[in-house]
């Protein structure tokens, strides 16, 4: 239950907080910083596969990236990429059955098309992951 509460106050604390980009090139500027909270479920298949599931899937996502300044000629053929650094945590439904999730991973986010209405983006990323279980012996 707590940490429902710490997900949600942390989620909010992030979404709420922006930064603005002004005109100038300072690197504080060109900071990117993005979190997301998933909400889900894990279905079962079969019925006995109904007794493994006991909660819903939560996760929350943290990026913290740099974009691009257009010094070297690369940015302009890549629309200016955002290059970054992010973490995930996720509880998988029954934490003694499938444990929590944590990741660490390097992205990087490139524009690939943007109207008013319409934005395409195209992320990559790399992946270290970490699976804990507090008891593995099923």
């Amino acid at each position: 239950m707590i940490i429902n509460k710490i997900f949600f106050l942390t989620a909010v604390i992030f979404c709420t907080y922006s930064i603005s980009v002004a005109q100038d090139d300072s690197p504080k500027n060109r900071i990117v910083m993005e979190s997301n909270y998933h909400y889900g479920f894990l279905m079962p298949h079969s019925d006995y596969m109904s007794y493994f599931v006991q909660k819903h899937v939560q996760s929350f996502q943290f990026q913290l990236g740099l974009r691009t300044d257009g010094k070297k000629d690369w940015h302009y053929s890549y629309n200016f990429p955002i290059l970054g650094l992010g973490y995930v945590y996720s509880g998988l439904g029954n934490n003694n059955v499938y444990g929590n999730m944590h990741a660490l991973y390097l992205y990087t986010d490139r524009l690939l098309f943007q109207t008013i209405q319409f934005v395409l983006i195209w992320e990559i990323e790399f992946l270290l992951v970490q699976l804990w279980f507090r008891n593995i012996s099923i």
